[in-house]
């Protein structure tokens, strides 16, 4: 009940700063924050009730698709200015996209960008060892990317019901993306997976709770469901795929159709706290290293899909083409880590 309360009360509190104000540079001030916070509550009581526009949110908010392809050295930016732009098939990527291939969407999480290493390193993995593969990542300023720079770690932090409030709004514009690629480019449904981390998870989930014939779905270490936003179902996709790899930034309890569980302590298949080869000294570090490890194990599933095997089942193994179902776990070598957060 305790928590209960927090949640509810974290959600209303106001914490979403910069609900409807314009993308300008404020003085970074705790001043200024506050006052931000204090200006904004009748928002975000609005929204979290979903009274709000979606369109108005993408508008202060905005979300831009990027397109990278084997071969090219450069990326193609699809923009919309709403949640139903409508797009220009014949110009759409500059035509680079094509139908006929195998297309993965990305989706970062809170407080990141698509300069964060979770699309960077994902994007150059797939291109790399999948070339067939076109990648799209979704950059959505709903995360607040730059957030942390402006007023330090501490107060973004405090902002995460803020951007988790925001991922309806911006999993239905992503859902609209979507559907023009089938409906209008004619890339097919079962040629297409979403995979997202973290907060993403969210916009993932919204965007497929709309997309009835959306087929895949890998949520790396999906976020914490905070009980009356939450968008992430098992039914969100056909094939809901979850890593599970933190019990912190990442929720430990069953949320897909498959669950993997990386190292997991003994008790009922929750996650240990610490990941081999995460440092033990020091706490915030050691949660964002178990978090990042979902997409560490993820990069390494797309160049060898047999690489991490189930302890349950003969032939089942965790990897962008699994289509298994149940709960699973497997363990990984104490040196598999060579990044260190």
């Amino acid at each position: 009940m305790r928590a209960a309360l927090f949640t509810i009360v974290l959600a209303l509190s106001g914490t979403r700063l910069y609900c409807l104000q314009n993308h300008e540079e404020e003085k970074n001030s705790h001043d200024v924050v506050n006052s931000s916070v204090m200006r904004n509550v009748g928002c975000e009581i609005f929204n979290i009730v979903g009274l709000c526009e979606c369109d108005t949110v993408v508008k202060k908010y905005p979300i831009k698709y990027v397109l990278s392809i084997s071969g090219s050295k450069r990326n193609f930016t699809e923009e919309p200015k709403t949640p139903y732009t409508e797009f220009d098939s014949e110009q759409f990527f500059s035509g680079e996209l094509d139908p006929q291939k195998e297309t993965v969407i990305l989706i970062h999480g809170f407080l990141h960008g698509c300069d964060h290493k979770f699309i960077q390193q994902t994007t150059a993995t797939y291109l790399e060892y999948r070339p067939d593969v076109q990648v799209i990542a979704v950059c959505w300023d709903g995360a607040f990317p730059d957030l942390e720079k402006k007023v330090g770690e501490i107060i973004s932090l405090t902002t995460f019901p803020a951007a988790y409030s925001l991922t309806y709004c911006v999993g239905r514009t992503v859902a609209s993306f979507i559907q023009h690629l089938h409906d209008d480019l004619s890339v097919a449904w079962d040629e297409l997976t979403v995979v997202a981390h973290s907060l993403g998870t969210q916009v993932a989930g919204a965007a497929g709770n709309r997309l009835p014939s959306l087929e895949t779905i890998i949520a790396l270490d999906p976020a914490w469901k905070i009980p009356l936003l939450n968008n992430f179902r098992a039914n969100s996709a056909h094939n809901v795929i979850v890593l599970h790899t933190s019990a912190v930034l990442g929720t430990p309890w069953p949320a897909g159709t498959a669950d993997f569980y990386v190292n997991p302590a003994s008790f009922f298949h929750l996650s240990t706290w610490v990941q081999p080869g995460c440092s033990q000294f020091d706490p915030p570090k050691i949660f964002q290293c178990n978090h990042y490890r979902s997409v560490e194990i993820f990069n390494e599933a797309v160049k060898c899909p047999e690489k991490f095997k189930a302890v349950e089942g003969r032939n089942v193994y965790f990897s962008p083409d699994t289509k298994v179902r149940g709960t699973f776990t497997f363990y990984t070598k104490k040196t598999f880590s060579k990044y260190h957060l």
